[in-house]
């Protein structure tokens, strides 16, 4: 098995590289990239420098490994179509996969909810502040977000894939034009005013551990995998492995390059002090730039950039959801002894998905917690813990133990166990 996946790997430099390739790697940039990297730089800034330093030694492997596990667990199924649904009843019986299925609704539904009550307010604040206009009744600007965004993902899954690598493009500029525009407002504040590391000092790895769901949740594009792989693997089955491989080594250092120069500027830009106050305001590090450079473009552009960032990662995000949606009400259905198509199953799914978001999204409330406490260790157990246990656990994964592969368990348990002592 060994030497049949060293072969797999000299031979990936041999593929030819497809437009479809191209799309599939702003798909998974689009999906990492949104609400959580414009609030990276505050929680970067307001701590020391060793974090920044941390972040920028372990960002690509920890999201290149984890999600190449992931996706090395998808393929191992011998569905020629088959999602992370089918690979888990395959490996582990029918209960692990609807057990499974609820974990992953638990993971990501929340951040749904958080990119649509995001988008909205975010729509709703620069109709009202930027563009003067009087405050629109929510319910139907609600109901407007809702259609437009479940318009998209009734178009088909290579629509949604094509619309968010589109919409990727936009933040890639963006973020790379903030970063050089920053340029000559980099300071060393943020490392002359920092003490010293005292590596004695339990604070110091108090808080790079905790640092560690931060970024998991950050440099997350988890949801997106699975659609991802068995796309792949419907598409050309026999190099399947090798092209997964290679789009997910592309877009981790597209998303890992961007973000952290996106990080650095604006660590290099605003003070420790600056970004302890953002931090106290929740707000994002866009609004702290605005309020300290008073600076038009950031104003009007900010607001439709982090639209779009929140847009394509719900969508992103929306993909890998629907599949624990199909799959619930899938079993729901046989557990009731009623005999659906899999097209009703999915439109059943859909409308149910719409209408409770559209509820939530609706009342407002105030998410983030549940985010951080709920959706972040449960990422970690399907995106860190899920692949490397299979791995170590099915004899046709036994080819890829190793060190990449004890990181990836090793970074899990070190996530979970960081917020579960957050919530103690």
């Amino acid at each position: 098995m060994s030497i049949a996946i060293a072969e797999k790997n000299n031979s990936v430099s041999k593929l030819k590289w497809e437009r479809s390739d191209s799309v599939w790697t702003m798909g998974l940039y689009a999906t990492a990239v949104g609400a959580g990297t414009l609030f990276l730089p505050i929680t970067v800034g307001s701590n020391a420098p060793i974090i920044l330093l941390f972040i920028l030694l372990a960002a690509f492997p920890l999201s290149y490994y984890s999600h190449r596990a992931l996706s090395r667990f998808v393929l191992s199924s011998s569905h020629r179509e088959g999602d992370i649904t089918h690979v888990v009843e395959e490996h582990f019986g029918p209960r692990a996969g609807k057990l499974l299925m609820l974990v992953y609704l638990m993971a990501f539904y929340p951040i749904i909810l958080v990119y649509s009550i995001s988008i909205t307010n975010a729509i709703e604040s620069f109709m009202v502040h930027q563009m003067g206009g009087a405050m629109v009744s929510r319910g139907w600007l609600v109901l407007a977000v809702m259609l437009g965004l479940h318009l998209i993902l009734l178009t088909g899954k290579q629509v949604v894939v094509s619309a968010i690598s589109v919409l990727a493009l936009p933040m890639i500029a963006f973020l790379l034009g903030i970063s050089f525009y920053l340029l000559p407002q980099w300071s060393l504040s943020y490392f002359t005013e920092s003490q010293a590391v005292d590596w004695r000092d339990p604070a110091v790895w108090k808080s790079l551990w905790l640092i560690v769901p931060v970024m998991v949740f950050s440099f997350s594009h988890a949801p997106i995998i699975s659609s991802f792989t068995a796309a792949q693997k419907k598409r050309c089955h026999v190099s399947a492995h090798m092209r997964s491989q290679r789009i997910i080594k592309w877009s981790s250092l597209l998303i890992c390059g961007s973000v952290l120069f996106f990080v650095i500027s604006c660590v290099m830009s605003l003070s420790q002090a600056e970004m302890a106050l953002a931090r106290t305001d929740n707000i994002s590090v866009l609004s702290a730039l605005a309020n300290k450079f008073s600076n038009p473009l950031i104003a009007y552009v900010g607001p439709l950039i982090a639209i779009l960032a929140m847009s394509k990662s719900f969508l992103g995000t929306s993909m890998g959801v629907n599949e624990g949606t199909v799959s619930m009400v899938s079993g729901a259905c046989r557990g009731l002894g009623l005999s659906l198509g899999e097209v009703t199953i999915a439109r059943v799914s859909s409308v149910i998905l719409f209408v409770v978001t559209g509820v939530i999204t609706y009342l407002n409330p105030n998410v983030l917690n549940i985010i951080e406490k709920v959706s972040g260790p449960l990422i970690a157990v399907i995106l860190f813990l899920l692949p490397a246990y299979a791995i170590y656990r099915l004899p046709a994964l036994k080819g890829y133990r190793g060190a990449s592969t004890l990181f990836v368990m090793v970074v899990g348990l070190l996530a979970i166990s960081a917020l579960i002592y957050d919530l103690i």
